[in-house]
């Protein structure tokens, strides 16, 4: 966890940034399921209840099972890289049937996946909402008007490059908030970097 002290107002603390009910506990933004060991250190972490914090784990697995599944072509353990999803697909076998009747085949040699969309933007929205709190200390528990989940590969350049660049906008973060603090010596902080929590694993 990020131990600089944080000035940004009290009443945005001591609550669940996902429901708005008292915190008990603390989540990790990203899950560490969605990483690999080692873990890298001050992982970035937000307060919530616990019944928020336990509904997440099974549709987070889903979402890193699947992932890595997606790039390997198969459920098969043996052919899987990531031990955590080797693990976690030994263990529940049910899960890894769900996945693998997802494969879906539009040719001999043509195969896609049909992802559980609902479980994967909840998970997107979980993130989102657990990085923007992170950074910049606000909170937003409403529905966004749309969210939009698509594979890289199949972006065109304009949506590539619009995602893999974002706009350089320039705006005070919340004062006090960890965002501010990185930017406090430019004054303003450019949203054009990523934040990197692990190398070719997660960034946002």
């Amino acid at each position: 966890m990020d131990r600089r002290h944080l000035w940004f107002d009290n009443r945005l603390k001591g609550f669940c940034i996902y429901c708005g009910r008292h915190s008990e506990t603390r989540d990790h933004v990203p899950s560490k399921v969605l990483l690999d060991k080692p873990f890298p250190k001050n992982l970035p972490v937000v307060e919530c209840c616990l019944e928020c914090n336990l509904s997440f784990s099974a549709d987070e697995e889903y979402v890193a099972c699947f992932i890595e599944c997606i790039l390997a072509g198969s459920t098969d353990p043996s052919k899987l890289k990531r031990a955590k999803v080797v693990q976690i697909l030994e263990k529940k076998a049910s899960l890894a049937k769900r996945i693998s009747s997802s494969r879906k085949s539009l040719s001999k040699k043509m195969n896609y996946w049909k992802p559980e969309m609902n479980r994967i933007e909840k998970i997107i929205l979980k993130l989102a909402r657990g990085h923007l709190d992170f950074e910049l200390s606000l909170q937003r528990m409403d529905q966004p008007s749309n969210v939009t989940i698509v594979p890289i590969m199949m972006m065109n350049k304009e949506e590539s490059d619009q995602f893999v660049i974002p706009p350089n906008i320039h705006l005070y973060p919340e004062l006090g908030s960890r965002s501010f603090l990185k930017g406090k010596d430019t004054l303003w902080h450019s949203w054009s970097d990523w934040n990197v929590v692990q190398p070719g694993r997660y960034q946002y």
